[in-house]
């Protein structure tokens, strides 16, 4: 049986160090919803962490406590809070009631690339009891698509 999805687009850039901006695009090259936040990934307990859910990761029968837990409340709160996470749960909520998935597609700016390589599977809301490791759930990650810029288009004719 195969469960049909809709997305959920949440983009992801910096704006100074430590200091993110999460958004959800409108479809209309607005933001539906945006929501600032402050993560260090460059402190030694992020490194402990990290490599902490590695070995839940890779050996989940040898964990007896439930760290992934906390860490992916902690991101979820950092990426997902505010008005994103309104819309998130408005549109779960919609989703389920037409017997769908929520598709969470993480977009991460080139210029944000310490937010690439975190466990975002790991992300859960104590609130709507939402984990992405589930496999109700999705998650894709994925580059923003890129913004056209004057002069960027497709050459014709062959002009520079």
């Amino acid at each position: 049986m195969t469960t049909t999805h809709q997305d959920f687009d949440l983009c992801l850039e910096k704006t100074a160090q430590h200091e993110f901006v999460a958004y959800v695009p409108d479809g209309n090259g607005d933001r539906a919803a945006e929501h600032a936040f402050s993560l260090r990934t460059d402190t030694l307990k992020m490194r402990e962490d990290l490599q902490r859910l590695e070995v839940y990761s890779l050996h989940k029968e040898l964990v007896k406590d439930d760290f992934h837990v906390q860490f992916g409340r902690m991101l979820y709160q950092a990426a997902l809070g505010g008005d994103v996470g309104a819309l998130f749960a408005e549109r779960l909520a919609a989703a389920q009631s037409d017997d769908m998935g929520l598709r969470l597609r993480v977009r991460v700016d080139e210029g944000a690339p310490e937010l690439m390589n975190l466990p975002w599977e790991f992300l859960h809301d104590e609130d709507l009891y939402y984990n992405f490791c589930l496999p109700h759930s999705s998650l894709r990650r994925e580059l923003p698509e890129p913004i056209p810029t004057k002069g960027s288009g497709p050459r014709r004719n062959g002009n520079k």
